[in-house]
């Protein structure tokens, strides 16, 4: 669906005559479904990590701690980490981190360094820094969830919000116009909790199978080396 589509649906739902435009309707019930649909979808997307708002980044290191601002380093739609995604690729070793302040703090403090680079992003704009400071020319990435929700009618250029109505939603469509009617109906003053109700069932709904997941649960753990590396048997021998 479209921002068109996606209004007219939710006007209907609420009993608003639906519009044949959405962007430049003089409309203010029509003014305000753009403006409710566009904070929905950027609420939605920092909700949960979704998989099509992730994206992978890899980069080159340069040889200090600062290495850059986190829009020209990780990504210009970078809006937070997939946790446990941080690898140094050359090294082939886990990075820790993004650190806490209190384990910044202590990073710096110790007077040798360990043999694992641990990162912290911070400032403003905001900077990425490793502890040790990285060699150069080491290949690092890590997944990131964008803030670009929504696609162009091309189908390729990300948005951060709604700006024509041939766009397009990055998730799921029905979710986002249960969305958005829980919030017109809850600006108007009129009830809203059965909406509400099937907008939260749809959230976790489409999560429980947004991107898949492991096929067996490792009561011990699950080891990144032993079970995607290393084979159950049959060993070859010299």
């Amino acid at each position: 669906m479209t921002l068109l589509t996606i209004v007219q649906n939710a006007c209907k739902a609420v009993g608003v005559p639906s519009p044949a435009a959405v962007i430049g309707n003089a409309d203010t019930n029509i003014a305000q479904m753009l403006s409710l649909l566009n904070d929905e979808i950027t609420q939605l997307g920092r909700k949960k990590g979704w998989a099509e708002l992730a994206v992978l980044s890899t980069w080159t290191t340069v040889a200090t701690s600062d290495q850059g601002a986190v829009t020209t380093v990780i990504g210009p739609d970078f809006d937070r980490f997939v946790p446990g995604t941080e690898w140094d690729r050359s090294l082939i070793r886990p990075l820790g981190g993004p650190r806490t302040p209190q384990g910044w703090a202590q990073d710096l403090a110790f007077p040798a360094a360990g043999p694992y680079y641990n990162f912290r992003i911070y400032g403003s704009p905001l900077h990425v820094f490793f502890f040790p400071a990285q060699a150069a020319g080491q290949l690092v990435a890590w997944e990131y969830i964008s803030n670009q929700v929504v696609l162009a009618a091309d189908g390729i250029t990300g948005k951060t919000s709604f700006t024509a109505d041939t766009d397009t939603s990055k998730l799921d469509e029905t979710m986002v116009k249960l969305g958005l009617v829980v919030r017109y109906k809850a600006e108007k003053g009129l009830r809203f909790d059965a909406n509400l109700v099937a907008y939260q069932d749809a959230i976790e709904e489409r999560f429980a199978s947004n991107g898949g997941g492991p096929k067996t649960l490792h009561m011990t753990g699950y080891d990144r080396f032993r079970w995607s590396h290393l084979p159950d048997g049959n060993w070859p021998s010299q």
